[in-house]
């Protein structure tokens, strides 16, 4: 398997060279950008697993890279490097550039090295689980009657289910929990498991949403369109 990729942002090359310096050692293949402009040339070349940038950098701040990283590559996780001082644009950073997370400079070499393998982890859970459900949704044929619209925001993957009506009947329902259910016991290429951890089953007017904990801090959320119910939830019993 090829190391994840990242590419790190910065104006000032003694950053980046202190940041290479502390990935070396790790099974990650290292790229260097001095700017925005420069970073998004090297992603139209080849895209990354996932981006550290820089807030504070002359043409284009870090914000608006990430941005415009989030509609070009929306699979690439995004961080910020980031003073205390800039926390306006750290919040704008979450909204608009969709940042999975902000690291402080000056950075704790340990803290950023987790902060990096959590958010490869939760990547990784959340590609795997797309691909079981193309596989499995395939398998089952349910294509010919669903449509699955997947969608992510951080940490969280999301599935919303649609059938050319506005609703579902209650027996499509209990098929569709029971579709996703199995598939979460799946094995994947690589031989791993993912499964529920915990969840819940939350029932809104208009739909019914199951949320899940599938391990390594993502979430998914299964959308399903229903009847007007009443408002309330209630828990999912969780696997071993």
């Amino acid at each position: 398997m090829s190391p994840h990729s990242i590419l790190f942002v910065d104006d000032e090359q003694n950053v980046l060279s202190s940041l290479c310096r502390l990935f070396r050692k790790e099974n990650y293949e290292v790229i260097t950008a001095n700017s925005g402009g420069e970073a998004l040339e090297k992603m139209a070349s080849k895209p990354v697993d996932i981006i550290i940038s820089d807030q504070r950098m002359p043409l284009m701040t870090g914000v608006e890279l990430l941005s415009e990283i989030k509609e070009k590559y929306p699979s690439t996780i995004r961080m910020v490097l980031s003073g205390y001082s800039e926390i306006k644009e750290i919040i704008s950073a979450v909204n608009e550039g969709g940042i999975c997370r902000f690291i402080t400079k000056p950075w704790n070499d340990e803290q950023l090295k987790a902060a990096v393998r959590l958010a490869i982890e939760q990547r990784d859970v959340i590609y795997v689980f797309t691909e079981i459900v193309t596989r499995a949704g395939k398998k089952a044929d349910l294509s010919r009657e669903f449509n699955f619209e997947t969608f992510q925001k951080v940490g969280e993957l999301g599935v919303r289910v649609c059938n050319g009506r506005k609703n579902l009947s209650e027996d499509e329902i209990y098929r569709l929990m029971e579709f996703f259910f199995s598939i979460l016991e799946e094995k994947d290429d690589i031989g791993s498991k993912l499964r529920i951890v915990s969840g819940a089953i939350e029932k809104q007017k208009g739909k019914v949403t199951l949320i899940a904990d599938v391990g390594k801090g993502v979430t998914l959320s299964v959308e399903l369109p229903v009847d007007e119910v009443k408002n309330g939830s209630f828990l999912l019993k969780a696997d071993g």
